[in-house]
């Protein structure tokens, strides 16, 4: 049941290192590119909002993977500076981490949940949901989530303590004593009541996204010469077709930290001051998948969107 120290080192270094610092380095980049593609288009379009906001907390995710990387990376161990990486990064990476991909989940729900409006109700969509109300949600789930993940970064402190196997004194990290009491209301609101509010959201609104998309598309072959308003327009088909990716991406990549963050709600040893390897271990694949998420995007986008492509190219190309 449990991890030998070899075995888990091995894991995290292809994960976190290897895996883990090539996609923060290329989906960092790929993501700012999102991001200027996305103002060059216009902020004034509530889609183009919502993907420049998840350009933005992707890039935030993807840099502090990119942190855990350089803090797990062997090569830094013993650079002679007094600072044991392989501790804090559970606080300057891992969970600024969780923070941004957090707010990636609500990104996510709100653009399945605004294409499932334009199906809905075609004409009062631009009246529900406006670009100052798309930018106003976007900025709370930034600020909420950061906020809801506080007693996270108060329960864990940066202290200065003496490791004997090094038989000096370095700058590690400790956690207060009755960390669970303030502990259990990160877990819960942020890891359970948050992450599962958003990620079931995007399930139900992509399989309403799919199942509508079908049913226009048999409406449509079935009717010969026939003229109806509400069928959807080809510009905003292409639209939903790419959400519907992106929301399928979405799911697949973070289910696995779904199921850990449950994990950690059931089982309190499932820490780092617990089950040290089972639980490190696991939440490298957990952030590879997302990782893997956050960078893939721009693929999509280049690959689904003739106007983004077109900006790529006379811009960059």
């Amino acid at each position: 049941m449990f991890l030998s120290n070899s075995t888990t080192f091995t894991i995290l270094m292809f994960n976190y290192v290897a895996l883990g610092g090539t996609m923060g380095c290329v989906g960092c980049l790929g993501n700012a590119v999102n991001a200027y593609v996305f103002v060059k288009m216009g902020i004034r379009d509530t889609v183009n909002i919502s993907l420049l906001g998840l350009a933005i907390s992707d890039f935030l995710a993807l840099l502090f993977l990119l942190s855990e990387s350089v803090c797990l990376n062997p090569m830094f161990q013993d650079t002679g500076v007094p600072v044991v990486l392989t501790e804090i990064e559970y606080v300057v990476g891992g969970w600024p981490h969780v923070c941004f991909t957090r707010v990636t989940s609500w990104i996510t729900a709100f653009v399945t949940f605004e294409r499932c409006l334009c199906i809905a109700c075609p004409l009062k969509v631009k009246r529900y949901v406006t670009p100052t109300r798309a930018k106003l949600f976007i900025c709370a789930m930034f600020l909420l989530v950061l906020a809801s993940a506080a007693p996270e970064f108060f329960v864990n402190q940066f202290t200065w303590k003496f490791y004997p196997e090094r038989n000096r004194t370095m700058l590690g990290l400790r956690f207060i004593e009755d960390r669970t009491r303030f502990e259990i209301v990160t877990l819960v609101l942020n890891n359970v009541i948050m992450q599962y509010f958003a990620f079931l959201a995007v399930i139900v609104f992509t399989i309403t996204l799919a199942a509508e998309l079908n049913q226009k598309s048999k409406w449509r072959s079935s009717v010969v010469k026939a003229d109806n308003p509400d069928d959807i327009p080809r510009k905003d088909k292409k639209v939903v077709k790419l959400i519907t990716l992106i929301s399928t991406t979405f799911i697949l990549s973070y289910l696995p930290s779904s199921i850990l963050f449950l994990a950690m709600a059931v089982e309190h040893e499932f820490h780092p001051d617990g089950y040290y390897n089972i639980f490190y271990v696991t939440w490298s694949f957990a952030y590879v998948m997302e990782g893997l998420n956050a960078s893939l995007n721009i693929f999509v986008y280049f690959t689904m969107s003739s106007r983004f492509r077109g900006i790529v190219y006379k811009t960059f190309l």
